[in-house]
């Protein structure tokens, strides 16, 4: 099974960054939101990750093609979370369980080698019934809970957390990097920008450079559930009708 082989893009090297990591989870609510923030005016590729580990793809963007996970980089101008840079991590696909512990230890082990001091992860879990959205954390210490506590943001005392998400905040807690676990609530059934931009909200506090202009997530999240309004009436509910 192969290690992750990071690949620095940038000339100026990272120190003092917060890392907000967005693997895809359910709704896809992690990757629109980070899709979002890294497609903002000034967000650079900083720095990328091809492994075995992962399905074999590359992204092509602007021409040039990118590995499967990839870090785009920007300065935080209100010094977010007490940092001085962004750097957002992108990918496609989630790994399989059997290997999420070794790509956590790898992946945080070299965040925390190279300049990142705290880590900030989006995930999702899903709505029952008519629920409204709302966001839980996870902390990896008490100062890091009590440092969020301000934003009326609920965490978690006891619990499991499961997946990529829960070894990512154990490998951040062995490092002694504060790491924080953000799980928005979103529609299980289908794409959920709506989910994404709750989700980004709930989290501007923190980091100020979050607070975006959410009102395309919102545009989208009316264009899919049209469609699937549409395809319910002609009975032809697929996944073309979803999202894209």
């Amino acid at each position: 099974m192969g290690s992750l082989r990071f690949k620095v893009f940038a000339e100026e090297k990272l120190e003092n960054a917060i890392a907000l990591i967005g693997f895809p989870s359910l709704g896809l609510v992690s990757s629109i939101a980070t899709g979002l923030i890294s497609k903002k005016e000034g967000m650079s590729l900083h720095a990328g990750a091809s492994t075995d580990m992962l399905p074999p793809y590359c992204v092509m963007k602007d021409g040039v093609p990118g590995p499967q996970i990839r870090m785009y980089c920007k300065p935080l101008e209100n010094g977010g979370a007490g940092c001085d840079s962004l750097l957002v991590i992108v990918s496609e696909t989630i790994p399989k369980p059997e290997i999420q512990q070794t790509l956590s230890r790898e992946l945080m082990g070299w965040l925390h080698g190279n300049g990142v001091k705290k880590t900030l992860v989006l995930d999702s879990m899903p709505m029952f019934g008519p629920e409204e959205y709302g966001t839980v954390c996870a902390c990896s210490d008490p100062e890091t809970e009590e440092s969020i506590s301000g934003f009326g943001i609920e965490t978690l005392k006891e619990g499991i957390v499961r997946g990529l998400s829960g070894t990512l905040l154990y490998e951040g807690a062995a490092l002694g990097m504060p790491t924080v676990i953000a799980i928005g609530k979103a529609r299980s059934e289908m794409p959920d920008p709506r989910g994404a931009a709750k989700l980004l909200e709930s989290l501007s506090g923190i980091i100020p450079e979050l607070k975006v202009d959410t009102e395309p997530l919102y545009d989208e999240a009316e264009e899919i559930e049209k469609r699937i309004a549409d395809a319910m009436e002609q009975g032809n509910v697929g996944d073309s009708v979803l999202y894209g």
